[in-house]
């Protein structure tokens, strides 16, 4: 939800606050006609549509203190009418509503005080929430627990290229529901019952089992129709480039036109399915609106500059144990194993390094954003890059890409991974997966030690022996 641990309303609002102020800085002309449309359609004070802002509900504990928990926008509109204005919040920034009783504590919703103990008689004066147009029939009626962070209906066409084809056609190959929706990202996603869907789970089935675009029916993809908007490469709002660096290929983005700067920042994006995604929807042209994209959907990329070669940073020999240190055999996690693993991830997320944990998408960049400030991600790498940093070169240019880096016990570190002894000298594959009212993790293959990642707190684990 964004709420750390311990923070209650006033201080969430306050640290909200100074982290818009920072995206404010950042903010292109298109972002902020876009913030300002959205903030135009808020203040019209109706609940939020099928396509609408996030809402957010803070609930009071018995100890007086408020949680803030996500709301499906179904619920959201059953209840819009208990919070007053006041008590209903908008960030455009964001594009959340904050349904929260604590903003205005002495107010009271308007039918909310009902001495006579019925409600029959005032049926006729009640005030009923006005649901927007594009709330569909049947909505309402959605699991409450169902809120998709991202709208699922741009992912076929954004993130693969479907194009559902104009005359009808039959396929040999096609995934069922539940694989679809997997491919997709979105098991509960409805969209496969929609007309413009139906050849869906047969592109994913061909897009699946082909080596080649030629495989792919043009019908369906965009790529093989010439006459579609991505072939026309002057049509990009980024300009985009293919180099091999450091061995591995990235995709470098960089605005078509840009003004003379002195350390000119370029976006590295070592995906071909995500630099296409940059390109189908449009991001751009400034460097900061495709950096705000693609940290909304958690993908991996960096932010380089670009500075003469010079000489690659030394890599630091390891500790003997990463991440949290070393356990005994035996060893349970304890709360206070949890709190120790909150502080030290902070503060490594709070260093000048910390900034490099946005860009590695998964959840190490969603942990990353609880702490680290977005604005942060357009400012360009630390005072360190050249020394602690990474360096991505061509291996022939007297320039290359430089940024900040993680290294692997950066990352054990930000994940909560310490290693316990098993007390066995052999190697053992073990998948342990914590369970926690919060979130759901597994681990990677581990060798000697078992390596534990703690995320959500001790509540209880699974061990799986592969077979």
């Amino acid at each position: 939800s964004g709420q750390r641990y311990g923070e209650d309303v006033h201080a969430f609002f306050a640290r909200r606050k100074e982290r818009n102020e920072q995206l404010a800085k950042m903010e292109t002309s298109k972002m902020k006609q876009e913030r300002l449309q959205r903030e135009a359609n808020a203040a019209q004070g109706a609940p939020p549509g099928k396509k609408g802002a996030r809402v957010f509900i803070w609930e009071e504990e018995d100890n007086g203190f408020f949680i803030r928990r996500a709301m499906n926008r179904a619920m959201a509109a059953n209840s819009w009418h208990e919070f007053t204005s006041n008590q209903r919040l908008y960030d455009g920034y964001h594009n959340q509503w904050d349904l929260c009783s604590a903003l205005a504590p002495n107010e009271e919703p308007e039918g909310s005080d009902d001495e006579d103990g019925g409600t029959e008689n005032h049926l006729a004066d009640c005030e009923f929430p006005e649901f927007p147009d594009d709330v569909e029939d049947g909505e309402l009626l959605d699991e409450p627990s169902y809120d998709p962070y991202h709208d699922m209906s741009q992912i076929p066409f954004g993130r693969f290229g479907f194009v559902e084809p104009i005359t009808l056609a039959s396929y040999n190959q096609r995934l069922d529901a539940k694989l679809s929706l997997r491919s997709l990202g979105d098991e509960q996603w409805s969209g496969l019952e929609r007309a413009r869907h139906t050849q869906l789970p047969s592109f994913l089935a061909l897009l699946e089992k082909a080596k080649t675009i030629g495989e792919i029916p043009r019908e369906l993809l965009d790529l093989r129709q010439e006459e579609a908007e991505i072939s026309f490469e002057s049509n990009w709002v980024i300009a985009v480039r293919q180099e091999r660096l450091n061995g591995n290929v990235f995709y470098v983005l960089e605005p078509k036109l840009s003004p003379p700067q002195d350390f000119p920042l370029y976006i590295l994006i070592p995906s071909a399915v995500t630099t296409l995604q940059v390109v189908r929807m449009g991001w751009g042209p400034d460097l900061q609106e495709v950096i705000y994209h693609l940290l909304q959907h958690g993908v991996e990329f960096r932010v380089c500059i670009r500075h003469s070669v010079g000489i690659e940073p030394i890599i630091p020999i390891p500790d003997r144990f990463t991440g949290l240190g070393y356990r005994r055999k035996g060893y349970k996690p304890t709360s206070a194993d949890h709190g120790v693993y909150v502080e030290q991830r902070e503060d490594f997320l709070r260093s000048p390094r910390g900034r490099a944990a946005l860009f590695a998408g998964g959840i190490i960049g969603r942990l990353a954003r609880l702490i680290v400030d977005e604005s942060l991600a357009s400012m360009g790498p630390s005072r360190e890059v050249l020394t602690t940093g990474v360096r991505l070169w061509d291996g022939c240019s007297s320039a290359a890409y430089w940024d900040d880096n993680l290294t692997d016990q950066d990352i054990d570190l930000i994940c909560g991974v310490y290693e316990i002894a098993t007390g066995k000298s052999t190697t053992c594959a073990i998948r342990i997966i914590i369970h926690h009212r919060f979130q759901v993790v597994s681990t990677r293959r581990l060798t000697s030690d078992k390596r534990l990642r703690f995320l959500g707190g001790p509540s209880h684990m699974h061990l799986a022996f592969p077979g």
